[in-house]
Formats: structure tokens, C-alpha cells, sequence
């Protein structure tokens, strides 16, 4: 008769029949607790008796999670439940819980022993909260909802995200409150857009302060005008002095108009000029497309040819372009150049400023003249000289934008590019 006690590796584990693993699993010490099961699960299947082949000795931790995985895709879900509870390592025990929760969530095991191991096991808590989603059993959801109070952050962010999976009204609703109660936006936001919107976002957030809105701002990369307008708030927001400056953020040609003749000149009328260049420099982009078609043209040139592409499609606010020109950009060379020339011709045949600027332009540009002729008046007669007006190549919006605010040569930038529009 072997004594269960005196087993002291996995070796001997190995070599007992079932009943004496059974024993073992049922009133052993942790480890070997591990040992039967690992054993067990060997004999159980022949996929198992594989996987015992590529083990030379006790199985490692990353080797046990693999265990686990097969255990639950054989329906093993005593064995499973035996890894979760007394493997040493807590890594091991998430991996085989998580697994457990996806059988409980699908029928295939008791619900009952899965808020058992929440309750008894803290730990696992947050293993257990990223198995469920949607269509999850009852108790489960009511589980995430207890978790999200629990006041441990790492529990309460994956009860937050299972709710947000789960997408009831509900649950998103609990979410969304739990989301605005926190100080710290920035791993919340990362979270809520792996499941919901940028506008969803921006919503949840529309009626906060200005420093939370801020916040959310600051989280966001290349966000729609829509959500950033709603994060904003009242027109003279603080905010705006922080947007204006991100080059990431696509302000419409029309806000920054109307900021414009508001007042605000400083980012606005660089950008507004920026715009403008962008989208007059159409008949010569497709005059150099079609010379580049006709020659012999390198890497570098198609790539300055997209590029510019992308600034008049964006400065022109067309709809759905970008995705157009990405598509042309996975095509071969020649084929590149022949659809850019061809969505170029159909684009300059439409409206030629961007959407809803036309009705401003008229007020935009007799703003404009008198600001530039006001602030040239008042410059001494040797700045007067140094004027630069943009003949020039175009710069990159970035190099626009930062360079200090010269009324006198940005408004006369602005009144040039206007004129060059409908020149």
C-alpha cells in the first residue's frame, strides 16, 4: 500500500493507478493535487498522453495553463475545477477559472461554483470578470454589477469592461456612471473604445467639467470632429485653445471661419490658410499626376503625389475619400497614379471649397482684407519690407501652426489664398 503522504514528485505521482490519483486529488497537498490532475488528464485522452510525451518532468507553469486549455476543450470540468483551485501559481489558477467561467457561461458547468471561487478567492475575481459577455447567465451579470463597487481598481476596471461586453442597456448604463465617478479617465477611455465609440464617449462625458472633458481630450488620437465638438462645451471653452493646436484633430474649414471672424486669430487663420493652399492646389496636383503618368516617375515622387492627395481631399472634407485613397495605395505604381489622376478629375469637377465654407466667404474675405490692411498700417515702414506673402512652396501644417502669430503676414496669407480659391 502506497502511502499517499510520501509522494514527493511527479514522477511518483505518475506511476499510481486511478483510484490511488483519485485519493490524491481529493485529500493531497496542493502540489500534488497538481500532479494527479496533470496525471489524470494523461490518461484521459490520448491528446493528453501526447502532451505528457513532450513533458520530461513535472510540468512547468506555462505548461499547466496549456493543460488547462485542453481540459476544457475535452469537457473535463472537474479536472478543470481542481487546477483552478489548487495549482500554487496564481497564473495557472486565472487561466483555468477563465476556462471555467466560459464552460458555467455556456450551460456546461454550475454557475453556483464559479461566484464560489469568486467569493472564496479574491484573486481570481478579475479572471473570472474577462470571461463573461454577452448573453452571459443572470448570476454572472449580477456578479459584474457587485464588482464594479468593490473598491479594488483592478477588479472594479474588468467588471466596467465585462459590463460594457455584456451590452444591455443596463449594464451600459452602469458603465457609463461608474466611468464618470472616476478621477482617472485615461485607462477607463481605453477600455470603454474597445467596445463602444468615440461618440458614445463623447457623450458620456459632454456634461462633466471642463477638466474631466479635458481629459477625455487628451486620451483621444486622430477623434472625430463630431466628439470633439461635444467635448468642447460653450463656445469660449478654455478647451479650444488646446484643440486648435493638435494637428491630429481635423478642425472643418467652417468652425475655424467662424472662430475667425469671432476673433480668435492665433491657430485659426494659419489653419484656415493651410486649408485653403491644400485645396487650390488641386489643378496643379492633377497637371503633375498626368505628367507623372506620362513620364518615368520614381518612389519618392508618387509618394509626395499621395501625399498631396490627402491634404486637398482632406482640406476639402470629401466624404469617404481617405478610404478611397488608402485602397489606391496597395495597388501597383502605375495603377496608383492612374486612379489618383481619375478621383482627382471627378473631385475638382464638384464644389471647389470646402463643405459648408461657401456661404462664410464672403464675410471671411472683407474680414480678412481689413485686418491685414489694419495691422500692415500700423507695422514701422522697414517691417513693412519684410513681408512674406506664400509664393512659395506650401509648408507642412505643423511648421504653419507653430511659427509665432504675425497678424500683418497671416492675414495676408489668408487674403492671397482666398484670392488664388477663386482666382
Amino acid at each position: 500500500m502506497i502511502e499517499l503522504a510520501a509522494i514527493a514528485s511527479f514522477d511518483e505521482a505518475a506511476r499510481l493507478d486511478r483510484t490511488a490519483l483519485q485519493a490524491l486529488l481529493d485529500g493531497g497537498r496542493p502540489e500534488q493535487r497538481v500532479w494527479a490532475i496533470w496525471a489524470l488528464a494523461m490518461r484521459s485522452h490520448d491528446d493528453g498522453h501526447a502532451l505528457g510525451h513532450r513533458a520530461a518532468r513535472e510540468p512547468d507553469p506555462g505548461v499547466r495553463r496549456t493543460l488547462a486549455v485542453l481540459l476544457a476543450g475535452h469537457g473535463e470540468a472537474e479536472l478543470l475545477l481542481g487546477l483552478a483551485r489548487h495549482d500554487p501559481e496564481l497564473v495557472v489558477r486565472e487561466s483555468a477559472i477563465q476556462l471555467a467561467t466560459r464552460l458555467a457561461a455556456g450551460g456546461g458547468l454550475d454557475v453556483a461554483i464559479i461566484l464560489d471561487a469568486a467569493r472564496r478567492e479574491p484573486a481570481l475575481q478579475p479572471a473570472i470578470l474577462g470571461a463573461i459577455g454577452r448573453g452571459a447567465p443572470e448570476p454572472l451579470v449580477v456578479l459584474a454589477h457587485r464588482l464594479l463597487e468593490v473598491g479594488a481598481p483592478p477588479v472594479e476596471l474588468e467588471a466596467f469592461e465585462a459590463l460594457l461586453r455584456i451590452d444591455t442597456p443596463a449594464t451600459r448604463d452602469a458603465a457609463r456612471r461608474w466611468m464618470v465617478d472616476q478621477r482617472d479617465v485615461a485607462m477607463i477611455c481605453d477600455r470603454w473604445l474597445r467596445a463602444n465609440t468615440v461618440e458614445s464617449l463623447a457623450d458620456a462625458f459632454a456634461g462633466e467639467s471642463e477638466h474631466r472633458r479635458g481629459q477625455v481630450l487628451e486620451q483621444l488620437r486622430h477623434p472625430p470632429w463630431v466628439a470633439v465638438e461635444r467635448l468642447l462645451g460653450p463656445y469660449d471653452s478654455p478647451l479650444w485653445r488646446r484643440v486648435v493646436v493638435r494637428l491630429d484633430i481635423a478642425i472643418p474649414a467652417r468652425v475655424l471661419a467662424e472662430r475667425i471672424v469671432r476673433g480668435e486669430h492665433a491657430g485659426c487663420v494659419e489653419r484656415l490658410t493651410a486649408l485653403l493652399v491644400s485645396v487650390g492646389d488641386g489643378p496643379r496636383l492633377l497637371a503633375d499626376l498626368r505628367r507623372a503618368i506620362e513620364a518615368d516617375h520614381d518612389e519618392a515622387q508618387l509618394r509626395e503625389l499621395a501625399a498631396r492627395a490627402r491634404r486637398y481631399v482632406a482640406a476639402r472634407e470629401i466624404t469617404n475619400a481617405a478610404a478611397s485613397l488608402d485602397e489606391l495605395a496597395n495597388a501597383h505604381p502605375v495603377e496608383h497614379l492612374i486612379g489618383l489622376e481619375n478621383a482627382l478629375a471627378r473631385w475638382l469637377a464638384e464644389l471647389g471649397t470646402p463643405s459648408e465654407l461657401a456661404a462664410e466667404l464672403g464675410t471671411l474675405y472683407r474680414y480678412a482684407q481689413q485686418h491685414r490692411d489694419r495691422n500692415i498700417a500700423a507695422r514701422p515702414w522697414r517691417q513693412l519690407e519684410q513681408l512674406q506673402l506664400p509664393g512659395g512652396p506650401q509648408l507642412p501644417l505643423h511648421e504653419v501652426v507653430a511659427r509665432p502669430f504675425d497678424a500683418a503676414s497671416r492675414f495676408a496669407e489668408l487674403v492671397e489664398a482666398l484670392d488664388r480659391l477663386h482666382g
